[in-house]
């Protein structure tokens, strides 16, 4: 498959409330991968309504899926896009799920209101 756009997201949203892939739950162990294909300039205005109004599955021929493991396989090495920073990568990308591995410290709740 050829892709303008291909997305592995951990949750909704980019941000922005652009819904990139909507129902996708931070906290169920599963990623979550969107397929947008070329598209005409035309069909622009409409893929962006959908992508803000959470309705991209609609969209014509966009695929959806969720899994706990993907891997991307293109025809070269290039570059890839990982929240916010852009790096060189291999034809052959995988990405996964690491359940539970993020450990967050926070001070105790009565600190913070202080």
């Amino acid at each position: 498959m050829t892709a303008f756009t291909l997305v592995v997201a951990n949750c909704c949203q980019y941000g922005n409330n652009a819904f990139i892939a909507p129902g996708a739950r931070l906290d169920d162990g599963l990623l979550n991968l969107t397929a947008v294909p070329p598209f005409r300039l035309l069909a622009a205005p409409a893929l962006a309504w959908r992508l803000f109004r959470s309705t991209l599955r609609q969209a014509t021929n966009v695929t959806m899926s969720a899994g706990e493991k993907f891997t991307v396989h293109r025809a070269s090495a290039s570059l890839l896009h990982t929240d916010g920073e852009v790096h060189n990568a291999p034809a052959d990308v995988e990405f996964s799920v690491r359940p539970a591995s993020l450990r967050v410290i926070a001070p105790p709740v009565s600190d913070l209101t202080r």
